[in-house]
């Protein structure tokens, strides 16, 4: 959704798209992010994240962070998107295991 947003806001010129964007963005790093491991949730129930977010959801997350970012030029969806890749890549190198 926010890639979606993003791309919209970009391609129409469009103000109410680029704040939808970053309002789904600024749920995810407040509510889905955890800052002190750096590790995403795959989703919220009842105000809790129990379960660690998968590789799909790192990359589709990114990918859209950069939309954002093209969108709006707001660094610090770069830099989360960086943090997140940085987790990612983490995982893939075997620094993390990720099997649940």
């Amino acid at each position: 959704m926010i890639l979606a947003f993003a791309r919209a806001a970009r391609v129409f010129d469009e103000p109410r798209y680029l704040k939808t964007a970053a309002q789904a963005a600024n749920f995810l790093q407040t509510k889905l992010y955890r800052r002190n491991d750096r590790t995403l949730a795959a989703y919220l129930r009842d105000g809790q994240s129990k379960i660690d977010g998968f590789t799909d959801d790192f990359a589709f997350l990114i990918q859209g962070l950069i939309d954002l970012y093209e969108a709006s030029f707001d660094t610090r969806w770069l830099d989360l998107a960086g943090t997140l890749q940085e987790r990612l890549k983490q995982w893939w190198t075997g620094g993390l295991d990720i099997s649940a």
